[in-house]
């Protein structure tokens, strides 16, 4: 196949390009030649680069849109890099005439707060009253499901729509899943939040990346929530497998909601991957997988993510201008907490 990706050089998109090339396929990358250092050979031969910019309001950035031409064509369309909807809308338009299907890269976190347990596909997506604001900070998850609007509008049937939950493994620069193998490699206890029955739900950017191209290939339409390693995931079985892959004996030291909250430890950016139970986003950790699983969804042992993830984070932390995590708890601050933690139980007891 001739695949144009929207994106690319970055975390998803190089994992997605290196799949497809790996599959035998032709990949054109549209972007803006930001990535350092370059991700693939300079002489691949089924890889082509396109250097612009998508914002089709200025088009003194990189050119816009121009790169594209205007009678080249592709089988497919993959768009990793899509988040407000003029933009989205102007490629979609633009490629209408140039491709069979067109899959846009969204997020669970389109569905409206507060997110019901277990949402599927058909579940209500949050909206925003002015939808020229393009502040994708505070209205993120309303612009991925307004942009998803704008390729099903221009694709119709020939729309492919696919909301990722937490993408994690070897190079995600957010570090969230990462945390918890590299606390892990440490040794000793391990702070860990509320329950090890909490629900969490991530899923490796190289199954998630497969499972992308083989929609495109089986020429796949439809709407999908991509996450795993299974349909009910816990942060017990995150913790147990970023041990495993660490192959420590960290000691898992579970620490109620309410004490983490009294002593100013958020989730999510604190705690990694982690969002309790009643929390109007807790939804985001039991989307209903079911569909996607049966197109053919399928993840690795998340332990092999974990060392995996850990094996990348040795090579990529000294390339760091701060050689850190950029998510979670400063591992002395952690370790304060548990001390606070146990001096409180004591006097409990």
């Amino acid at each position: 196949m001739r695949i144009l990706q929207l994106g690319g050089t970055g975390f998803l998109g190089h994992h997605l390009a290196r799949t497809a090339l790996d599959l035998g396929h032709e990949v054109t990358l549209f972007h803006r030649g930001r990535a350092q250092p370059a991700p693939f050979p300079q002489d691949e031969p089924r890889l082509d680069h396109l250097i612009g910019d998508r914002d089709p309001r200025d088009p003194s950035k990189l050119g816009g849109l121009a790169a594209l031409g205007t009678d080249r064509t592709w089988d497919a369309v993959i768009d990793t890099s899509g988040f407000v909807p003029r933009i989205v809308g102007a490629s979609a338009e633009l490629l209408a005439g140039r491709c069979s299907r067109y899959l846009f890269t969204s997020s669970v976190s389109v569905y409206a707060l507060p997110m019901p347990t277990a949402a599927d596909e058909d579940a209500p997506v949050a909206t925003i009253e002015d939808e020229t604001d393009e502040v994708i900070g505070a209205n993120y998850g309303a612009l991925k499901a307004l942009s998803e609007d704008r390729v099903r509008a221009v694709f119709g049937d020939r729309a492919l729509v696919v909301r990722p939950g937490l993408i994690v493994g070897p190079g995600d620069p957010t570090d969230r899943f990462s945390y918890w193998p590299a606390a892990a490699a440490r040794g000793g206890r391990l702070l860990c939040p509320g329950s090890p029955h909490d629900p969490a739900h991530v899923i490796d950017a190289r199954d998630l990346a497969r499972w992308m191209v083989r929609l495109v290939e089986e020429d796949i339409g439809g709407t999908y929530n991509a996450a795993g390693p299974s349909q009910h995931f816990s942060m017990g079985e995150l913790v147990e497998a970023s041990v495993a892959g660490a192959g420590t004996r960290a000691e898992p030291t579970w620490v109620p909601a309410t004490f983490l909250e009294a002593h100013g430890v958020s989730p999510w950016a604190d705690m990694p991957c982690w969002i309790p139970p009643g929390h109007e986003a807790a939804g985001m950790c039991t989307v209903n997988i079911t569909r996607a699983a049966g197109t053919g969804l399928a993840c690795r042992p998340l332990a092999e993510t974990a060392r995996d993830t850990l094996a990348w984070l040795a090579t990529e932390l000294p390339t760091r201008e701060t050689p850190s995590l950029r998510a979670g708890l400063p591992p002395e601050r952690a370790a304060e907490l548990l001390a606070t933690w146990d001096a409180e139980s004591k006097t409990r007891a």
